[in-house]
């Protein structure tokens, strides 16, 4: 038996409210996906904001494993090896007869690579052995072409000049007393040219954009240990006063942490992209973070690794006392 369908029709009035009710429902569907499309992108341009923040503040911290929070580590000067806490597999020996550590991110890979330095000659482990400099010259590595990788370059203090593996050009900045500071002052993911005066105090500083300026921040005595203390993408210029213990970031209260005999060691050992006040104790090889805790690491005839090291090196060889 055949069923005969009969096609219903809807009154005009229900008509209505079903399109009128489709016509909510549609809109708000879009407003919905709207709002959070726009939710989605701006969580997403804050992410691509924090990476290419972490990845200029990891150009000046000690980080092995690429994680953003600097590493601990020594580096022997009787055995010629540096040792990395948590880590104790992993040993580098320098094959340099007087070798200074030299790290940085030479590859890009947001890892720090082992590096040492000796008389013009670099060696950089699985990667580069070769020659920029000669007797005399303080390693100045830094990212001078904003390609987030760790560039050859020295300082070559009885002439001020500055000389690079990336480009021919020598740049004439400081004089023979000064300290080499080079880092990123501005914030534009280029390192600047930069040297510190003990004797007057003064910060001279010349980006690479090639404008220059000259801020007085400290005294005799002090030691220069510039990094992002406030985590706005730019460093800081800063001093650390052995006599007593504290630390003179520009723009921010004076802090007193460490004691004469200490080294400073500013890294960021809690990933957060601020630069954390340290220091070193090296007769005890203890190793004081602000806000947090003590870590033992190391004994007295070791040299902490930090990214400022080269800088205590430099204030040595060119006679300065801490």
């Amino acid at each position: 038996m055949a069923v005969a369908y009969k096609k219903l029709k809807l009154p005009k009035k229900n008509q209505k409210n079903m399109m009128f009710s489709s016509f909510v429902i549609i809109s708000f569907i879009i407003l919905y996906l709207s709002f959070n499309m726009a939710s989605f992108q701006k969580k997403y341009n804050k992410s691509v904001e924090a990476i290419q923040n972490r990845k200029k503040i990891q150009k000046y911290i000690i980080d092995y494993d690429g994680d953003g929070i600097s590493d601990i580590s020594v580096f022997s000067i009787k055995d010629r090896i540096l040792y990395i806490k948590d880590n104790p597999k992993h040993k580098w020996k320098a094959s340099f007869e007087i070798p200074l550590p030299i790290l940085g991110d030479y590859d890009g890979d947001s890892q720090t690579d082992i590096a040492f330095y000796d008389k013009g000659f670099w060696h950089i482990f699985s990667y580069l052995l070769t020659k920029l400099g000669k007797r005399g010259d303080i390693p100045v590595p830094g990212d001078y072409d904003g390609d987030a990788k760790t560039d050859i370059a020295i300082w070559r203090p009885n002439k001020g000049a500055w000389l690079f593996s990336i480009k021919k050009d020598i740049v004439i900045w400081g004089e023979i007393q000064d300290i080499p500071v080079p880092m990123d002052y501005n914030g534009d993911g280029i390192t600047d040219i930069a040297v510190w005066r003990p004797s007057s105090g003064k910060w001279y500083i010349k980006s690479s954009s090639g404008e220059t300026s000259v801020m007085h921040w400290g005294i005799a005595g002090d030691i220069p240990v510039p990094g992002d203390f406030n985590g706005d993408g730019k460093c800081d210029i800063a001093v650390w006063r052995p006599s007593d213990g504290i630390w003179y970031v520009k723009g921010q209260d004076n802090y007193q942490f460490g004691a004469r005999g200490d080294i400073p060691v500013p890294g960021d050992y809690d990933g957060d992209g601020v630069t954390d006040i340290a220091v070193w104790k090296s007769s005890e090889g203890l190793w004081f973070i602000k806000n947090q805790e003590t870590i033992k690491f190391g004994s007295a005839q070791d040299i902490p690794m930090t990214w400022n090291i080269w800088i205590l090196w430099a204030m040595k060889i060119l006679g300065h006392k801490k």
